[in-house]
């Protein structure tokens, strides 16, 4: 059992160690070995200390300091020294460990590469001033190849997906490191659970299994982020929109938690698939559940309400999202899909635009009414596959709350 636990333990993608309250270190995985280049002996005796850079040495000692044990995860980013001398970004989660009986509490943490993000964050403010002042200042001649303006109706399309980073990086990093958490405490159980005397096997074996469901959970959601926000060729294919919103709807879940938002899915059945770019059509998803979140943030006098419906007829297939928000003024239904044209005080109003694009592209249409109560719905309708068999039944009415 231990070899099991150990085998997952380094398996992880993540650096993880484990430290008592003075913060020497009992145990390092092989990743930081790997990463950093230094030998047991020296960790043992600096710890974290010999990798972090100077510059946020005070804030990790601060944290160490400041952290009530009763506080069970604390979050910090800092910069760890590579074996070759470069720093990169990193996300340090500690999480205080139930008392022992030979410690009064104990810290274990994993820290994440986020240095891509990071990256990423920095490139996209450069990339947003590039492309604005590109777009401003550019008359698009009519002689211009269709290739090329493919090619930049793309690359403008990739970076409003990067763009939606900034307002979802809470909800990834609650859904990166929920699991990961998960696998360092049930880590941590499964060990006492095998020491002790005698040794608990069947709370053992639990907590093991536990700790692979969560190592899966960090795994998919990982995978659904590459998917969704790489930069891909486009890729015609029959795409199942019930499928899509749910896979988009996971990696929103925690932002629409965090701001008390009611979510309903009512799916249709036997809904037929769409010829489009499934990444494409996400993106177009992720747009308007965003848009629909950003309208009822500042509702206080109503439940915030969010449905999310499918359906189809003869010649298209058909979804929209209704919210129960400030709403769209009547002069407003049709600029609000304009280039720039936006009634937030951030943003480039450009992820409606983008969107109508991507769905006119495939024949299909996008557009918006206001509802007769409170609130906008926003909807597209695309040209059904009819050679393909209908996506599988899914249960009407799916409700789900995150309260």
């Amino acid at each position: 059992m231990n070899n099991q636990l150990n085998r997952v333990i380094e398996a992880l993608p993540a650096i993880a160690w484990m430290a008592t309250a003075e913060g020497g270190i009992d145990f390092f995985n092989q990743r930081w070995y790997d990463y950093t280049g230094l030998e047991l002996e020296h960790d043992q005796r600096r710890g974290l200390e010999a990798a972090v850079h100077t510059e946020d040495l005070s804030r990790l000692v601060q944290s160490r300091q400041t952290t009530a044990p009763s506080e069970l995860v604390h979050e910090l980013e800092i910069r760890l020294k590579r074996f070759d001398g470069v720093y990169r970004w990193f996300l340090l989660t500690l999480c205080t460990l139930p008392a022992t009986t030979d410690l009064a509490w104990i810290r274990c943490g994993i820290c994440t590469d986020i240095d891509d993000r990071k990256r990423a964050e920095a490139a996209l403010a450069e990339c947003r001033q590039h492309h604005l002042s590109y777009i401003a200042r550019t008359d698009f001649e009519r002689t211009q190849s269709e290739d090329t303006l493919n090619k930049m109706r793309s690359e403008l399309a990739h970076m409003t997906r990067v763009a939606s980073l900034d307002t979802l990086t809470a909800s990834i990093a609650h859904e990166v490191n929920q699991p990961l958490s998960g696998i360092i405490t049930n880590a941590s159980t499964c060990l006492r659970m095998l020491v002790a005397d005698p040794p608990n096997i069947n709370g053992a074996l639990e907590t093991a299994r536990r700790t692979i469901r969560d190592g899966n959970r960090a795994a998919n959601v990982i995978s659904r982020l590459r998917t969704l926000f790489s930069k891909n060729v486009v890729n015609v294919e029959a795409v199942d929109l019930n499928e899509s919103t749910r896979e988009v709807l996971a990696l929103t879940c925690s932002e629409l938690q965090r701001n008390d938002i009611t979510t309903h899915l009512d799916l249709a059945d036997n809904l037929p698939r769409v010829p489009s770019d499934r990444v494409q059509l996400q993106q177009v998803i992720l747009n308007l559940l965003l848009n629909a979140c950003e309208a009822m943030i500042d509702i206080d006098d109503r439940p915030r309400l969010l449905l999310i419906r499918t359906g189809h007829d003869t010649h298209h297939v058909r979804l929209e999202v209704r919210d129960a928000g400030c709403g769209v003024e009547p002069g407003d239904l049709e600029k609000i899909f304009d280039a720039f044209y936006t009634t937030k005080q951030v943003g480039m109003g450009m992820g409606l635009s983008i969107s109508r694009s991507i769905i006119e592209s495939y024949n299909g249409q996008l557009s918006a009414t206001r509802n007769d109560g409170h609130g906008a719905t926003f909807w597209f309708a695309l040209p059904r596959q009819s050679s393909c068999e209908p996506t599988p039944a899914s249960p009407p009415h799916l409700t789900m709350t995150f309260q």
